[in-house]
C-alpha cells in the first residue's frame, strides 16, 4: 500500500517550464542536490531549514518542489532550501522516496507564515479524472498523516484496511488517466 511515486521531472521540458511559469514569472527552476541532516523530520521542511539556519548560518530560501506523477500531473508544493554561505542551494529535508536531488523553484514573493499553502497542479491527462484522483489522494494522505502521528506504522493491519479502498480507488484513476480514458 503506496502513494504512486512523485519523483522530480527527468528534464525541464516546455510543459515544466510553462508551469513553473505560472507559479514564479521569469523564475527558472533547477535541480538541488538532497543532503538530510540528522534530525530533520519529514514533511517539516521550514522548521528543518530554520534550525540549520540557527546553527550553521547561511538562510531559507521559500519556493517550491515541483515533481511528476508521470502522464497524470505535475505538481508543485511549497517548500524551504538552504542556501549555504557559499551559496550553494540545499534540500535538508528527508524525501518521501529518498532521491539524490528535488527540482526547485524559487518564489520572491510567498513566504511562510505558519500555515499550509495549496499544492498548485498542471494535469496532464483528463482534467477531471486528475481531479478526482488527487482529491482522493489528499484526503488519504491526510487520513495516513495523522494515523502515523498517532502512532501506526506503515504496513499495520489497520491501516490497510482503512486505507485499503482508497488506494485501490486511486490505482484505478491512475490507470484510466495514463491510458487516456475519458470521465464517463
Amino acid at each position: 500500500m503506496e502513494f504512486a511515486r512523485q519523483l522530480p521531472p527527468p528534464k525541464i521540458d516546455r510543459k515544466v517550464r510553462v508551469f513553473c511559469e505560472r507559479i514564479s514569472p521569469g523564475i527558472t527552476p533547477s535541480y538541488v542536490p538532497v543532503r538530510t541532516d540528522l534530525g530533520s523530520k519529514l514533511w517539516e521542511c521550514f522548521g528543518n531549514v530554520e534550525e540549520r539556519v540557527k546553527r550553521h548560518g547561511g538562510e531559507i530560501v521559500y519556493g517550491w518542489e515541483i515533481s511528476e506523477l508521470p502522464r497524470i500531473a505535475l505538481e508543485a508544493r511549497f517548500h524551504a532550501v538552504w542556501l549555504a554561505t557559499n551559496g550553494a542551494l540545499l534540500d535538508i529535508t528527508p524525501e518521501e522516496f529518498s532521491q539524490p536531488q528535488i527540482l526547485f523553484l524559487r518564489d520572491a514573493v510567498r513566504k511562510y507564515a505558519g500555515t499550509r499553502v495549496e499544492n498548485q497542479r498542471f494535469p496532464l491527462g483528463d482534467k477531471n479524472l486528475v481531479d478526482e484522483y488527487f482529491a482522493l489522494a489528499d484526503a488519504t494522505s491526510e487520513r495516513l498523516r495523522a494515523m502515523s502521528m498517532s502512532g501506526f506504522k506503515r504496513g499495520h493491519p489497520v491501516l490497510r484496511q482503512e486505507l485499503g479502498p482508497s488506494f485501490l480507488r486511486m490505482q484505478q484513476l491512475k490507470q484510466r488517466i495514463q491510458n487516456g480514458d475519458r470521465r464517463s
